[in-house]
């Protein structure tokens, strides 16, 4: 049948052109079908470039305050803070470069603390020993913790087996 279609039919000594095929077997198409999906293209390439011009040029992304206190960027958060406040119109935050000070002042003091504690501990003997154990289970918790609630049941546990095995 698809040699019949494909070939040129002569009818009264006039060659006709062969059928043109509906995307079945190959992608012959009309020229207007062709420039159809050209135009198309243009058009949503240039949509794309526009909304790519305004994001950089209309709307204007700033870093999330919790990043910039993680990478130690107190001030640029706290004026993220201030800023994000006066665009949604909401009272200022109360907050200040002194409230983050006496934060890390709190931190370092616990730190200092823990880390006197630990040079008591170390010099005990086997109270040292007890409390070593206690830090490394501590430290397990702390680092793998998370992963408590994967084997909380047995169909989480053999899901999650056969996933690593995969």
């Amino acid at each position: 049948m698809l040699a019949y279609q494909l070939a040129v039919r002569v009818k009264h000594h006039v060659v006709q052109k062969p059928p043109i095929w509906d995307g079945e077997l190959a992608c012959l198409s009309t020229l207007g079908e062709a420039n159809q999906r050209r135009y198309t293209m243009i058009t949503l390439g240039c949509v794309t470039l526009f909304i790519f011009i305004c994001r950089f040029v209309i709307f204007t992304f700033r870093e999330s305050p919790k990043f910039l206190l993680a990478k130690g960027h107190d001030a640029h958060a706290l004026d993220v803070l201030y800023s994000i406040a006066k665009f949604n119109r909401a009272p200022q935050p109360k907050l200040t470069m002194d409230d983050f000070n006496a934060l890390d002042y709190e931190d370092r003091s616990k730190s200092r603390a823990l880390s006197e504690d630990d040079d008591t501990n170390s010099t005990s003997g086997l109270m040292g020993n007890a409390s070593a154990s206690n830090v490394i289970t501590h430290f397990f918790h702390l680092t793998f913790g998370h992963l408590k609630k994967l084997f909380a049941d047995k169909a989480y546990a053999y899901v999650f087996v056969v996933l690593a095995i995969a």
